[in-house]
């Protein structure tokens, strides 16, 4: 009788312990999940701070960029958009049109939803000419979330654009096939834009437009999504302040970036380094080509300035060129942000694939410039192609310094309160 006690007293106090620890380890888990939603910069509000004025002002993540079966568009919206292209049909055709729409597509978008843990990382790759012998390629397929646009093509040009593609940015007039594993985003200007989708992946579109029209498309129609003609206001009304006739798809493309992921790298906006507009795939016919009905010069400089506040980071020729010269004179080795060794020597090799190479030269590997005397040619080149930064040594000095100091201690609180003071300078 005294053993059988004894039994069941050590088994209560086993499962009032286990009890116990599992509320103390729910309420360290909790506290640390509240903690790093509130101080990692992927959290999703990162790009909205009190100290952000500009950014408050552009940036409203309560508009809803996709339609689904339970949004209801206002008067006034359609209203603005039916303007794009002359639409003469009224809002009741075009409501009709959305509910058989969404009798055959998703009846919500297929969106990663935000997460304290989770940092959605988004490559926007526009078809800007500044895309050739980028090798972008393999850094543009890292990413999560790649978004493509209109006729934008991958095969022939990997080196370049990558070969991956999430989702595929299109309208009717600039339609493309695609795989069954990528999301097709319609932008549609007109009601005709949603009955094309509509016959497109059913009975064929026989509809004219202002060039040929694709009949039949080829795509995942479990993966179609339509942009909310109230969201294409919004980024012309707070982003572009009504300039332009209507902003274009590359650049809402963007601002729609803004919206689903949390961390956005742009690659091929904007004209090449000779202030051509052009695309990546075709040869330059027209240098007096310019951006049309689209504020283009007003787009840039705005997404100059989300780079310039951090909100994305913007590769350019000339971003490229400073990457290139601030690897070659760093120095082998340097501390990282947590007192760790980094080995800028394999950094640099590593950043070697990424170069623009020119027709007919090579460039030297990491291993052919250490080797190099310090009085060749190659040093003399590189030193005068860096004068303007001042000595190298001062540069990366001064670029560390511009970096968050580590912490004196690696463990879990030190970490976090490093990452606050990063969130807030963002």
């Amino acid at each position: 009788m005294t053993k059988t006690k004894v039994k069941m007293l050590v088994v209560l106090l086993c499962v009032t312990g286990i009890w116990v620890l599992r509320r103390h380890v729910s309420r360290v888990f909790s506290e640390y999940f509240s903690q790093l939603q509130d101080t990692y910069p992927c959290a999703f509000d990162k790009c909205l701070s009190e100290d952000d004025l500009w950014s408050m002002l552009h940036l409203n993540t309560s508009v809803e960029p996709f339609l689904s079966a339970q949004y209801n568009l206002s008067v006034d919206a359609f209203n603005w958009w039916k303007r794009f292209q002359v639409e003469r049909r009224d809002f009741s055709t075009y409501k009709k049109t959305v509910d058989r729409l969404f009798e055959m597509f998703p009846s919500s978008p297929d969106v990663i939803k935000p997460s304290p843990v989770l940092c959605r990382s988004c490559a926007v790759v526009g078809n800007s000419g500044n895309l050739k012998r980028s090798r972008y390629g393999p850094l543009i397929d890292l990413h999560d979330v790649i978004i493509r646009i209109n006729h934008g093509p991958t095969k022939g040009f990997e080196a370049d654009v990558g070969t991956r593609t999430t989702h595929h940015v299109m309208y009717p007039e600039s339609a493309v096939d695609l795989d069954n594993n990528t999301h097709l985003v319609l932008f549609p200007f007109k009601i005709q834009d949603l009955e094309w989708l509509i016959k497109a992946f059913s009975t064929g579109f026989t509809g004219r437009s202002y060039v040929p029209v694709k009949s039949n498309i080829k795509a995942n129609k479990d993966l179609v999504m339509v942009i909310n003609p109230a969201f294409m206001r919004y980024v012309h009304d707070m982003w572009l302040q009504k300039k332009g006739s209507y902003p274009s798809t590359g650049f809402m493309t963007l601002i729609l970036a803004l919206h689903i992921c949390d961390e956005v790298r742009v690659f091929g906006y904007g004209a090449d380094k000779n202030g051509n507009w052009n695309h990546y795939w075709e040869k330059l016919k027209d240098t007096k080509f310019k951006t049309g009905k689209h504020p283009g010069s007003h787009e840039y400089g705005i997404i100059e300035k989300l780079a310039e506040k951090q909100k994305i980071v913007f590769f350019t020729d000339e971003l490229l060129e400073k990457e290139k010269a601030f690897l070659l004179d760093a120095p082998l080795t340097t501390t990282g942000l947590f007192g760790e060794a980094v080995d800028v020597k394999m950094q640099g090799e590593a950043f070697e694939q990424y170069l623009p190479r020119q027709s007919g030269s090579r460039t030297a590997t990491a291993e052919e410039r250490r080797a190099q005397p310090p009085s060749s040619s190659y040093h003399q080149s590189q030193k005068q192609s860096v004068a303007s930064r001042g000595p190298p040594q001062q540069t990366w000095d001064a670029r560390q310094r511009s970096r968050p100091q580590p912490p004196e201690k690696t463990d879990l609180r030190s970490i976090i309160q490093s990452r606050r003071a990063r969130g807030k300078r963002s």
